[in-house]
């Protein structure tokens, strides 16, 4: 008995839950609360009061339209009605179908934002607000969805036109009255321009780029196209550059091409929208009721064609990546560079030049070389080009791509650049990237033919290896005699990479003769102090940050005893040795010079939490 009781509650439930049905989810659902025979018209509350609002209708599109059932925004609209009954999806689940619609409404509208009708041709639809209007096929029904911001006029438009009056009932169908005739269209973008003559520079471009199939085929696009005039204002190296370079040609023709259909009437004070090439574009209408693109005026506006909208613009609207590689430095205000490029001739070859790096110096970096380093470089232009063309690479280079001692060939007859990074504990604070010492103050800086990084000093080839650079520089001649005296000489020669905070002649004055003269001739002890002044590493001037609390930068010399370098204001120090000189640097090294001689057991007081281990 007990067992056909239990049977019987069973039963029971199931009847009860089946009976309820499934809750539905998600925003502007009533889930369970939604009344049987309602069909597909769903009402939403909207605030405190009882505010309704349409958020379904269902039709039937067969032939001619006939048999739509649609209603007014303004109707009262029936919890229940019979027709609606009539009309219900068949569906023993009808919260899976609207799921299942739902998202095929969000597909659909990715590609159309069309619908089509009585003589099968497409109609744009669209409408300023921030949800664009939803369709999908479902069969042989079609669910319009229109979303209207409460802080936005109503607007819909047909083929650009704007409809005036919606959702006027007839007793065989529905009446959309808008302001404008609505001529027929057939033909597509590319009709469009190629018939068009005041867009021969346009029609030029498509053909040459590889966008012409898009604009073709089928789909919901806007094109912002510029006329001649516009074409004719740009610079001739520009427009000769563009026409040559497909994928400079490409990146600006996806600059004036949105990927949904924008008609003028839809843009009302200031907006933005993004192209083809995921870029935002500004539209704004001013108070004068025109319309602009960046800063392009539309001067004819809404030209239909199967795929979309042409709005004629009256400049051309270039990305700055689509520039060349010179332009895009002289938007950085790198002007003193471009003199110089000027100045040794290399003008032509770096525009024609293709995938290329250029490590572009600023204008403080140039305007920071020796007076008479500039007026020997303008005397000799061989010098200069080859100064200039050690900045440039022939790879396309990312800074993110890099690491220590990563090493990048140049146009300068073998000459290469070495990058390295730096970071200080913890949590890389504060981190950098050099080339050749010199700090990459912005990287990665797309251009046409190249990237630029820009650095806040010029570079200067290497002259040889770190012994070159102490025996070619005259400040040295003392410290180059005793490395020879201590035996040395090879191990500077090497391969490295080393740095050595050379004392300057001056350094060395400041050394009793006596004590000076017992160091040249004892060899041992020559060698002790002389390596404590060379490191294993390739150490900028750059990489040597502030102390604080966790960070004290200590490395350890060739001698093995423990040098602190740090930051201390402006200067730089090592032990309590200045840095007078930075970054001279050689093949395997880099050398720094300094005011004073570092000697053995020159204690540091340390006050960071770990600077009894370290003394």
């Amino acid at each position: 008995m007990s067992k056909f009781l239990l049977v019987c509650l069973a039963v029971l439930l199931v009847a009860v839950v089946s009976e309820a049905g499934p809750r539905g989810r998600g925003r502007g659902h009533m889930g369970g609360r939604r009344q049987r025979g309602e069909g597909m018209m769903m009402m939403k509350r909207r605030g405190k009061g009882a505010q309704w609002r349409r958020k379904w209708a269902i039709g039937r599109i067969d032939g001619d339209m006939d048999d739509v059932n649609t209603y007014s925004s303004d109707d009262n609209i029936p919890v229940h009605t019979p027709e609606m009954v009539n009309r219900r999806p068949v569906a023993k689940r009808p919260w899976k179908l609207r799921r299942k619609m739902r998202r095929r409404n969000k597909k659909f509208w990715r590609s159309k934002n069309a619908v089509l009708d009585s003589a099968g041709e497409w109609v744009i639809m669209d409408a300023p607000t921030r949800r664009v209007p939803l369709l999908a096929y479902l069969c042989h029904n079609i669910i319009l969805e229109f979303d209207y911001s409460s802080f936005i006029s109503k607007l819909m438009t047909a083929n650009c036109k704007r409809v005036r009056s919606q959702d006027n009932r007839a007793s065989n169908g529905v009446i959309h009255i808008v302001e404008e005739v609505m001529l027929p269209v057939s033909d597509s973008m590319v009709d469009i321009v190629t018939k068009d003559r005041q867009l021969s520079y346009l029609k030029t471009a498509i053909g040459r780029s590889s966008l012409g199939q898009a604009l073709r085929a089928d789909g919901q696009l806007t094109l912002f196209a510029p006329t001649d005039a516009a074409f004719q204002k740009l610079d001739s190296n520009v427009l000769n550059r563009l026409l040559r370079d497909q994928k400079c040609l490409d990146k600006v023709l996806k600059n004036h091409v949105l990927p949904n259909v924008v008609c003028s009437s839809a843009i009302q004070g200031k907006s933005r929208t993004k192209n083809l090439l995921m870029r935002y574009l500004s539209v704004n209408r001013d108070q004068e009721d025109k319309v602009f693109v960046q800063d392009s005026q539309v001067v004819s506006a809404d030209i239909m064609t199967t795929n979309g909208v042409i709005h004629l613009i009256d400049e051309v609207l270039i990305p700055d990546d689509a520039l060349g590689i010179l332009d895009v430095a002289e938007k950085q205000n790198a002007t003193k560079v471009l003199e110089l490029i000027d100045r040794a001739g290399l003008r032509k070859t770096l525009e024609s030049a293709e995938n290329i790096t250029f490590f572009v110096p600023t204008n403080e970096a140039v305007e920071k070389l020796p007076s008479d380093v500039l007026t020997s470089l303008a005397r000799d232009t061989n010098a200069l080009a080859n100064i200039l063309k050690y900045h440039v690479t022939p790879v396309e280079t990312e800074c993110k791509f890099v690491y220590n001692g990563y090493e990048l060939e140049t146009l300068s007859s073998g000459k290469s650049i070495v990058l390295y990074e730096y970071s200080t504990f913890p949590f890389r604070q504060r981190w950098l990237q050099t080339a050749q010492c010199g700090r990459i103050i912005m990287g990665n800086i797309p251009s046409c033919n190249g990237l630029i990084h820009l650095v806040d000093k010029v570079l200067l080839p290497p002259v040889g290896n770190i012994l070159d650079v102490l025996a070619q520089d005259r400040r040295f001649t003392q410290l180059v005699d005793l490395l020879k005296r201590a035996g040395l000489a090879d191990a500077l020669q090497g391969e490295g990479p080393l740095t050595i905070f050379a004392p300057t002649n001056q350094a060395f004055g400041k050394i009793p003769s006596s004590t000076l003269q017992s160091l040249a001739s004892d060899v041992d002890q020559l060698q002790t102090v002389l390596k404590l002044h060379v490191i294993k590493g390739f150490l900028c001037c750059a990489g040597i940050f502030e102390d604080n609390f966790f960070h004290r930068n200590r490395i350890s010399s060739l001698e093995g005893t423990r040098l602190r370098i740090r930051k201390e204001g402006d200067q730089l120090m090592v032990q309590s040795s200045t840095i007078s000189s930075c970054d001279l640097t050689g093949t395997n090294g880099v050398v720094h010079a300094i005011d004073s001689v570092i000697l053995p057991n020159q204690k540091q007081r340390d006050r960071s939490w770990y600077g009894y281990y370290y003394n």
